[in-house]
């Protein structure tokens, strides 16, 4: 919704999924609609790479994947923070 952008509220449910994720080892996938840099910009930001393109019924998909991170042991949380910037 355009009267929610720039909340920070896609910013705070990413991280928590890249946070819980990270805790269980799981890689992510995200498919954004070209042309969504806003969606591009927060995937990229929260550490996604770009890893295909596709075609959907309403135009070109981009397909991003996320690996796990090595750096945190399994079983520990952080507290998630939105880049409000």
């Amino acid at each position: 919704r355009a009267d929610r952008q720039q909340e920070g509220l896609a910013t705070e449910v990413v991280a928590a999924i890249v946070d819980a994720a990270d805790c269980e080892r799981l890689a992510l996938f995200a498919t954004i609609r070209a042309g969504n840099e806003a969606s591009i910009r927060l995937a990229t930001r929260s550490g996604f790479k770009p890893s295909g393109t596709d075609r959907g019924e309403r135009g070109e998909l981009l397909m991003f994947r996320r690996k796990c991170s090595p750096e945190r042991p399994p079983g520990r949380r952080e507290t998630p923070t939105a880049d409000r910037s």
